[in-house]
């Protein structure tokens, strides 16, 4: 547990919700979607919904198309929160600002890799990063500036262009 920066009890689940909020908005915004992008179980996602909710951090929308679905959204005090917890990464994004363009490169396509590896030994189960994904032809250029083609935006991308978190992203397997 962590006492947030409103004093606030959170649990890590719930911190790691109101932060996927902040990057997807509502369209990740379900309980059977944040059940999947965690690895958890719907009961155990809603169980952490609900704590946001009463904490007034989370507001439950009905979704237009669908009056049986329920759309997820921070509340204004939910986003406020959500840019706190998530300023964890500056640390991370200023050391990396301190590489060169290529040395920035080879560190993305070291993850990349490693994080293709765990979803194909099934140890992460979400990675919607274009190595994953059924749109990316791996090393179609004979360029080595932009040697895959990616079919969903019908165009050549270099190494510095491939996504770790891809909306369009459809997996290949």
């Amino acid at each position: 547990m962590l006492k947030s920066h409103l004093g606030q009890i959170l649990r890590p689940i719930q911190i790691q919700i109101l932060i996927f909020l902040l990057h997807h908005g509502t369209s990740f915004g379900r309980v059977g979607q944040l059940a999947r992008e965690f690895g958890l179980t719907a009961a155990t996602i809603s169980d952490a919904v609900s704590a946001l909710v009463d904490k007034k951090l989370l507001a439950r929308l009905i979704s237009r198309g669908d009056r049986r679905a329920i759309n997820l959204k921070l509340t204004p005090a939910g986003k406020r929160l959500a840019l706190k917890l998530d300023d964890w990464a500056d640390v991370i994004r200023d050391a990396a600002g301190e590489l060169s363009t290529r040395d920035q490169t080879a560190v993305l396509n070291s993850l990349m890799k490693v994080i293709e590896t765990l979803r194909n030994e099934n140890v992460i189960t979400v990675a919607r990063i274009c190595l994953t994904c059924r749109y990316l032809d791996k090393n179609a250029h004979s360029s080595s500036t932009a040697p895959h083609h990616c079919n969903f935006f019908k165009r050549p991308m270099a190494a510095t262009d491939l996504r770790v978190d891809c909306a369009e992203h459809e997996s290949e397997h």
